[in-house]
């Protein structure tokens, strides 16, 4: 019989910064703010490192403990936790952190959620989620045989908004004149610029452009001047409305990662790179199932090739349509609710 989470109690352990990324606290605040929601206490376990997002964390209503700068993760986070130890669920979403960290945490949580898409190292779980497309079992010997595993984007988690205009995202049209550029909260290699470069280049007219970066962004104001005095075209920092800049774009340049599953929800066709290793497979199978076109790693991109498959893909409607179908079929947007189901069960 399912057990209410009102009132639980639950910690989530993740870190954001401008090397890491914001996509893990990103996706632990999508789960943390729909269990608030549903009722229960939430608090975030997080390093100060440069591009952190602690006041996105704090300003959606949710606690944060910051670990001491000891480096030694355990016994900061055992500290943490000990407070209002046991927790009823402990969530972790830290690449570095394995079956090890999560064995000796058990006695100060009840029940740990593992979210992971690397299936490279073994977890001390009772359940796995892993929200992209895969082939094979790819967590086979690394988990408890207790262990349930959520795999696939139909627990991708996902904001409500998305599910909400996915039913209003309009149909692709013949000509497509909205372009969303949006490389997650950092974007390193300033692959938002250099995609602007590429715009430039191809000397279209009519094409409306919202750039869209992070907190992470480190040329923020330069960005911010490009855009003011680029004809159409809108600048977006730490957007709160991702899902209605989505559902109005044609087209997405963007990374691949998680991402990926909130443009597929409303069936944006996209070109994409990936900023590290483990956004490679999201981006292969992605690009295999008909979701989207993969250029490669971002450290081998340039204008030319950028504004190539740019153009390539403005001028083909009918595959922006096939791509769009491809990527309704696979997110439907319920994904957090799944999830919380199986926390409640």
């Amino acid at each position: 019989m399912p057990v209410s989470l009102t009132n639980m109690k639950i910690a989530f352990r993740a870190d954001a910064s401008v090397q890491i990324g914001a996509g893990h606290v990103m996706r632990c605040l999508t789960l943390a703010d729909a269990l608030l929601a549903a009722g229960a206490r939430t608090r975030f376990l997080c390093r100060k490192l440069p591009g952190h997002l602690g006041e996105l964390i704090q300003a959606r209503g949710h606690g944060l403990d910051w670990l001491a700068d000891s480096g030694v993760d355990a016994a900061d986070s055992a500290a943490a936790l000990a407070h209002e130890a046991p927790w009823d669920w402990l969530v972790v979403d830290h690449y570095d952190l394995a079956s090890d960290w999560e064995t000796a945490r058990r006695g100060l949580a009840r029940n740990i959620l593992a979210i992971d898409d690397q299936a490279d190292r073994p977890h001390d779980c009772d359940l796995l989620l892993d929200q992209n497309l895969q082939t094979e079992n790819r967590y086979d010997g690394l988990l408890p045989s207790a262990c349930r595993a959520l795999i696939g984007p139909r627990y991708a988690l996902l904001r409500p908004e998305f599910q909400r205009l996915r039913l209003v995202a309009k149909p692709d049209a013949a000509g497509a004149t909205d372009l969303l550029i949006c490389f997650g909260g950092s974007d390193p290699l300033d692959l938002t610029g250099l995609t602007l470069d590429a715009l430039d280049g191809l000397g279209r007219t009519g094409l409306r452009v919202t750039a869209v970066v992070g907190q992470g962004y480190p040329h923020r104001e330069r960005l911010r001047v490009r855009c003011a005095g680029r004809p159409g075209t809108q600048f977006h920092c730490q957007a709160d409305n991702m899902a209605e800049l989505m559902a109005r774009a044609d087209l997405a340049v963007g990374a691949s990662g998680g991402v990926t599953w909130e443009r597929a929800c409303l069936g944006l066709p996209a070109v994409v790179v990936s900023f590290a290793e483990n956004q490679r497979p999201i981006a292969r199978a992605a690009e295999a199932a008909g979701m989207l076109v993969w250029l490669g790693d971002a450290a081998e991109i340039n204008a030319a090739r950028l504004g190539e498959a740019i153009a390539a893909l403005l001028d083909a409607p009918a595959q922006r349509q096939a791509m769009r179908r491809a990527c309704l079929e696979q997110v439907d947007g319920a994904g957090c609710g799944r999830v919380m189901e199986a926390m409640s069960a």
